[in-house]
């Protein structure tokens, strides 16, 4: 069986000191302080709705930094549990216990609650797809309950009310190809038991026992605004998160870079390649196509993320590789050459504006 829990208010050193406060993630309510979800504040909810809702909270970006500390202090409480485990988001997760009963559920409770977050719900299912879900609707489903005196409450599906909990699973949260999904709506479909057969798919799905990739965050501040040599601070930088995706055998296929200026908001420009990458070159020419380099004030921080990170290539899979093109090596090591060589003070405030002036000449 499958223990699943969502949190609310994630505990964090960085978050504003007051107790109405609101996490925004690209516009959207990631978090909020525990007051304001009785208002009516719900995940997802769009920036602009607030001003209904919590019209006099203070609002906070969201920020890989954010939630770092607290995504492996409740990683680590789950490991303990000696069983796989899954933390694919900060405010939710799920462990696997061998016929758990409610006093397992007050245990994990009492360890997320109040040390990891602020409350806490849970359900338990066969699968952890099914668990997530019941932990969700499991109030509204009529299933049976644990927890009313506990820190949070949780609802249990059992063999008789296994078949209506999938049958009542929206289709829109199920994993599965595009096609799929265009087909279902097509056929103005919502539910998982309007698809004949897909219940049953899902209860035999696997279910990824792992962690969730970690938060690679690069960054630098300065005292005061940096006008010159911000090309050694891109390569200080891509080095640094080379360096760290190497380490944990990551590869990273988005980028997100965060640009902060002394009396300007910051900025964030992000992209999505087709393929992971890890190497030092090739982070660094998505780098300089990706931030524009016209019309930004100098700044007092730069920060560069790595999105979407996937499993890199076991080392074997390059044995039998075609070889490189002759001279790929060389134009490389030319490339970061160029780039770290000294240069005149009006080459470097050239650059500002022009960011392959110190290509080799």
């Amino acid at each position: 069986m499958f223990v699943a829990f969502e949190l609310r208010q994630v505990t964090s050193p960085g978050l504003p000191a007051t107790t109405e406060y609101v996490v925004l993630r690209d516009g959207k309510v990631f978090d909020a302080s525990l007051p304001l979800w009785d208002q009516g504040v719900s995940w997802a909810m769009a920036a602009a709705e607030l001003r209904w809702h919590a019209p006099t909270a203070a609002r906070c970006d969201w920020q890989a930094s954010l939630y770092r500390d607290a995504q492996r202090d409740i990683g680590y409480q789950l490991s303990q549990w000696g069983g796989p485990w899954a933390l694919p988001d900060v405010r939710r997760g799920w462990v696997a216990v061998n016929a758990p009963t409610p006093r397992d559920w007050s245990a994990l409770a009492g360890m997320l609650v109040p040390t990891g977050a602020g409350w806490i719900r849970g359900g338990v299912a066969p699968h952890p797809l099914l668990a997530g879900w019941v932990a969700r609707a499991g109030g509204a489903l009529g299933l049976p309950m644990w927890g009313a005196e506990a820190p949070g409450r949780c609802w249990v599906v059992g063999p008789a009310e296994t078949a209506a909990a999938w049958a009542s699973f929206p289709l829109k949260a199920v994993p599965a190809p595009l096609a799929d999904h265009t087909r279902w709506r097509q056929f103005h479909w919502d539910r998982v038991g309007d698809v004949p057969g897909l219940a049953r798919r899902l209860a035999r799905s696997p279910y990824p026992a792992v962690e969730a990739p970690p938060l690679v965050v690069v960054e630098r501040r300065w005292p005061d605004p940096l006008g010159v040599g911000l090309r050694s601070v891109w390569i200080e930088l891509v080095q640094e998160l080379s360096a760290t995706l190497k380490a944990g055998r990551w590869v990273a296929s988005g980028l997100r870079v965060v640009w902060e200026g002394e009396a300007t908001p910051p900025v964030e420009w992000r992209r999505h390649w087709s393929v992971g990458v890890q190497d030092v070159t090739t982070l660094l020419l998505r780098i300089l196509s990706l931030v524009p380099l016209q019309g930004v004030a100098p700044p007092i921080r730069v920060a560069i993320a790595a999105n979407q990170l996937a499993a890199a290539p076991h080392p074997q899979m390059s044995w039998w590789e075609s070889p490189a093109p002759r001279g790929s090596a060389a134009q490389s090591q030319a490339l970061l050459t160029s780039m770290t060589r000294e240069e005149s003070l009006r080459e470097r405030r050239l650059a500002l504006w022009d960011p392959w002036r110190s290509a080799a000449r």
